[in-house]
């Protein structure tokens, strides 16, 4: 029995997988800036949060508020501000370049 339900995870996972593409592929079919935004400094983000993100959580752990406005604010809070280190001190430097490669900035025209 256990041979059983480990392959209806596996079928499972990989047709919630599949699904998911196709869902995306057909609501998401122009580009969002925002989102194009997000998924570029994803790998920032994903490179860089899980130290603050224990320093956030040492400096709340006496804190006696719920454990989920506590996990509410350092998500806020953290995402915040490495979405702005993203912008001003990533995106269009070295650091970019290696994670993103080669982006120009654009300007808007008066």
């Amino acid at each position: 029995i256990s041979a059983r339900r480990t392959s209806l995870q596996a079928t499972f996972t990989w047709l919630m997988t599949f699904s998911s593409i196709g869902l995306f592929r057909r609501l998401l079919t122009r580009e969002n800036k925002i989102l194009r935004y997000i998924l570029d400094s994803s790998y920032w983000l994903y490179l860089i949060h899980l130290p603050l993100v224990i320093l956030a959580q040492w400096w709340v752990r006496n804190l006696q508020y719920p454990a989920f406005l506590k996990f509410t604010a350092i998500t806020i809070v953290i995402s915040t501000f490495l979405l702005l280190a993203y912008e001003y001190g990533v995106r269009y430097t070295v650091i970019g370049r290696l994670l993103n490669g080669p982006r120009t900035r654009t300007t808007r025209l008066s």
